[in-house]
């Protein structure tokens, strides 16, 4: 399953970039900030509310494997 995936580091960068941010949820807002960091194509999420930034697209699961068929 990794073959297909990058994995978003969570180091100081992010870490501080969360700690800004105007999220509601610091957890949420660690995954926005490693995500942003690593420019990744996508945040997979079952909390797609909590991530209002137009940055990455938020894709539940059933949107991400939508997504990969696609592709």
């Amino acid at each position: 399953m990794l073959s297909g995936f990058r994995i978003a580091a969570l180091d100081r960068v992010a870490i501080e970039a969360a700690y800004e941010s105007d999220l509601p949820d610091f957890e949420d807002a660690l995954q926005f900030a490693a995500a942003e960091e690593s420019k990744v194509d996508a945040i997979v999420t079952r909390n797609k509310k909590h991530f209002r930034q137009p940055d990455i697209p938020v894709w539940n699961p059933e949107e991400a494997v939508e997504a990969i068929r696609k592709a």
